[in-house]
This record gives structure tokens, C-alpha cells and sequence, in this order.
């Protein structure tokens, strides 16, 4: 983008140093002003970002005191120039604030490269000076406007000429189980997502905050409740719909309209707040089944030979359940581990789980992250939240060299050694990407092996005894 410069009141050098700015600067625009009236609308109008101002005796001083008392253009670095060194307008002129004070050399060759120096140089001023204030009343990431411009908008636009004034008020559900399970990045980029959202729905003279983490705020001038209501509806229906790598979007919203100038704005405020709370509260617990549910569904569907619930599985751990005589509660929750134990699965990659080959180092990493993984999504939400330490330790081994955290023999819970078992054995029986499906005694000869390492030797011999799986071969070791 072009830097656009204006030479103002230059009636001997204005075409040579037209020719040496343009010469010697990259992506620049001159503009030439012979006379100081309507100065500061062609500064606006034009958009410029520095100014050559001639100033020939002390009376043109007073544009330059305009030029600094215009909120419009008072940031904007003026360059003052002069044929012969005046220390008193010089004085004067950078006292009201202006950028340099320069006195045309009478060799074109310093002119030159003194001028194009010192173009330069406040060039780079004034975009630092830019970046800074967009900075300032922006959010880095979305690009929307941040908290504090949008309180001084408020401000503002809390007049009768902009009545009605209507708020929406938006906070993004379930970000913390996102965060927690594929990372802060894939969070941000969620953030990302809802923001070009809140874009598509609103005008040009609204106002779209990020008010923190998962909040947005909208402003809406001149606005009706019926419209307001509108705009609602549309986010919201949009973002019902919106899937961001394979992850369910949704935001609760709440708005209200100040319709009256003696309303309190911040009383507006607070009841789109309160209504978006409620939604909250209302959508929160469905939005946590449909978000498990789509954790399910994708890793059914990177390999649909691997399903993470089936009914014979159940009630193998019902039957195991009933003969260690578990409570009920209990049987609730292994009913719960049949269906989410390896949800942390969501987070693999489909390569690896279809792969043929042997594993390396680094994917069999990846594999064993599942079990924390599937942890942190069972703690993010209510209805799983009971069985997270069932899912964190159900790769431990009764030998200790399991993991997550290498816990032995009945320090492992039992409900954990219960559903490796179960896991396993329908693992073995089931086709995998790189082997055929064990037949029933080889699965056998696998849990027999493994008890008294991998697996509870005693919970093995439930297993084979109450499953009537076979009825002449139990573990006989110590």
C-alpha cells in the first residue's frame, strides 16, 4: 500500500522534489497543495500520512496550530521546511508539535538525500505509530476489536441519536475440553472460526468485540429489537451448523435493546448477559453429548472395523461384574468405560490407526497419549466426569510397566483392570490392520500369557470362568 505524501505551500521546488521523492522512495504517492486553505480536508480526504509544510514568515505558523488541534489529523507527522534557518518559527513549530524542522539545502545533491532521509524516517514513524494503535483497540488473533475500544464505543454511541442500541452477548461452549484435548492451537483457531461468524451477520458499523477468552460482545447502533432478535438467529443457526475439523461449534448467545434514552446501557448489557447465561446453562449438557458423540463418530469413522461400543462386549463386564459382585453404580460406570475407555483416541491420527506396518517409536508416543487424552475429555464433562481415572489408568499393567504413571498389582483400580481385560480380548478376536482376527482359544492362550504381567491374574480366571469362555483352562500360576 502506496504511502501518501503531500507538499503544501512549495511554489519554486514542488516538481523537483516531486521527482527526487518519487525517484528515490518505493510505493509512495505526492500530492501537491499550493495554498493553505481547506489544508486539513485535503489531508483527510487524501489520506496522508506525512506533510511537507513550507512555512515562508510567522503567519502560516497558525495552520500548523489548526493541523495539531484536529483530532483527525493532529497524530499525523508534519515536516516543516523552510528556505532560510528562522530559529524563532522553528522554535514555535516544534514546540506545537511538529515532526522536524528542515531548511532546503541550496545542493541538489544533499537535498536529495536529506529529504528522502527524512521522508523516510517519518514514514516509518508513522506506521509504528499505526500499528501501535491498532494494536492498542484490536485483538491480535481474530482481528476484532478488543475490550477497551469497545467500552469507549460504548460510550460513545450511548446517545439519543442512536437509539435503539441493541447488544449480543456470546460465549463459546465447551472451549476448555478443546483446549484440553487437542490443544491451546486448535482453541485459538476455534476462536478464529466463531469471529468470522459473528463477520458474516453483522454491518459494517457494528461493533464486534473479543471481550476475553470465549466472550464476544457485539454493538449494535440504530438497531431494533426485532433486528437484534434477527441477527441473534442467524449466528446462532449458523453456528449449529458449523463443524471445524471434525469438531462441533457452538456458541450460547444472548441480547437485549435499549429503546429508551433514560435506560441504562450498562443495565442492557447485563440482561444480554444474563439470557446468554441461561442459554449457558440450558445448552451446555446437550453440547457435551453431541461433542462426545462426534469424538465417537470420527474415530468410527477413520476405521469403521474399530467401534468403541458393542452390546457382547457389555455384557461380558456385566457378567464379570455380577460374579465380583459390583454395585450397581459400579456396573453403570463399566457400562460407561465399554463406551468411552479409548475416546482419547480422537486426537490419533488416522495413518496410525490403519497402519500396517510395525509401529515406530514415536507413533506408538502418540498411541499411549490416548489414555490422558481421554482423561482430560471425561473431566471436561459432567457426564463423564466419574469415570476419567477409570479411563486415565486402563493401560496400566499388573506388573507396573504400563502406563500412564507405571502403577502395579491393586494399585491399579479395579474397574480399570476389568475393562483392559474385556478391551484386550475383544481386540484379539476383532480384525486389526495388521493382523487377521484370533480365534477364540488363541485369544484365550493371549489373556493366559499376559496374567500375572499385563493383566490381574485372578480377574483373568473370572474373565475365562464367568464368560464361559472355556470351561477347562484357568491361569494356575502365581
Amino acid at each position: 500500500m502506496a504511502s501518501n505524501i503531500m507538499i503544501v505551500n512549495n511554489y519554486k521546488e514542488k516538481l523537483l522534489i516531486k521527482d527526487i521523492l518519487e525517484d528515490r522512495l518505493k510505493e509512495i504517492a505526492i500530492f501537491n497543495l499550493e495554498y493553505l486553505d481547506n489544508l486539513i480536508s485535503e489531508l483527510i480526504i487524501n489520506n496522508i500520512q506525512v506533510c511537507l509544510l513550507y512555512i515562508n514568515d510567522k503567519s502560516d505558523v497558525k495552520v500548523l496550530q489548526e493541523i495539531k488541534e484536529n483530532p483527525h489529523v493532529m497524530d499525523l507527522p508534519i515536516i516543516i521546511c523552510s528556505e532560510n534557518l528562522n530559529v524563532d518559527i522553528m522554535e514555535q513549530t516544534l514546540t506545537l508539535g511538529a515532526y522536524d524542522y528542515l531548511v532546503t539545502p541550496k545542493d541538489d545533491e544533499i537535498l536529495e538525500k536529506l529529504f528522502c532521509l527524512k521522508i523516510q524516517n517519518a514514514i516509518n514513524h508513522i506506521k509504528r505509530y499505526e500499528e501501535i494503535i491498532y494494536l492498542s483497540y484490536h485483538d491480535e488473533m481474530t482481528g476484532l476489536y478488543n475490550k477497551r475500544f469497545f467500552k469507549e464505543e460504548i460510550r460513545r454511541l450511548d446517545t439519543k441519536r442512536q437509539l435503539p442500541i441493541s447488544v449480543v452477548v456470546g460465549d463459546v461452549n465447551s472451549l476448555k475440553m478443546t483446549n484440553d484435548v487437542f490443544g491451546h492451537h486448535i482453541g485459538d483457531k476455534i476462536i478464529v472460526e466463531v469471529a468470522n461468524v459473528l463477520k458474516q451477520f453483522c454491518r459494517k458499523e457494528d461493533i464486534i468485540a473479543r471481550w476475553g477468552g470465549d466472550e464476544f460482545y457485539i454493538l449494535l447502533p440504530k438497531t431494533s429489537r426485532e433486528l437484534a432478535k434477527s441477527i441473534y438467529k442467524r449466528i446462532q443457526s449458523s453456528c449449529l451448523d458449523h463443524i471445524f475439523n471434525n469438531i462441533p461449534i457452538s456458541v450460547s448467545l444472548g441480547y437485549h435493546t435499549k429503546e429508551n434514552d433514560d435506560e441504562n446501557i450498562d443495565s442492557t448489557i447485563r440482561r444480554a448477559e444474563e439470557w446468554m447465561y441461561k442459554h449457558k446453562l440450558e445448552q451446555s449438557k446437550s453440547f457435551n453429548a453431541k461433542m462426545i458423540k462426534s469424538f465417537k463418530d470420527t474415530i468410527t469413522a477413520k476405521n469403521p472395523k474399530y467401534h468403541l461400543y458393542n452390546d457382547a462386549k457389555y455384557e461380558l463386564v456385566k457378567k464379570m461384574g455380577s460374579k465380583l459382585s459390583l454395585t450397581e453404580d459400579e456396573l453403570v460406570i463399566l457400562k460407561s468405560l465399554v463406551m468411552f475407555a479409548d475416546i482419547g483416541y480422537i486426537t490419533l491420527q488416522e495413518s496410525i490407526i490403519n497402519k500396517k506396518e510395525k509401529l515406530s517409536t514415536e507413533e506408538w508416543d502418540e498411541i499411549r497419549k490416548h489414555t490422558e487424552i481421554g482423561y482430560r475429555i471425561a473431566k471436561a464433562s459432567p457426564e463423564l466426569n466419574n469415570i476419567a481415572d477409570y479411563i486415565l489408568y486402563h493401560h496400566e499393567r499388573w506388573d507396573g510397566k504400563g502406563y500412564p504413571h507405571g502403577l502395579r498389582g491393586e494399585r491399579i483400580p479395579q474397574l480399570s483392570r476389568i475393562i483392559s481385560i474385556v478391551n484386550a480380548y475383544d481386540a484379539m478376536i476383532s480384525v486389526r490392520p495388521y493382523r487377521r482376527a484370533f480365534n477364540k482359544e488363541e485369544a484365550i492362550s493371549k489373556l493366559l500369557e499376559g496374567a500375572g504381567s499385563q493383566f490381574d491374574p485372578y480377574l483373568v480366571n473370572v474373565f475365562l470362568d464367568t464368560c464361559a469362555i472355556s470351561e477347562n483352562r484357568a491361569f494356575t500360576g502365581t
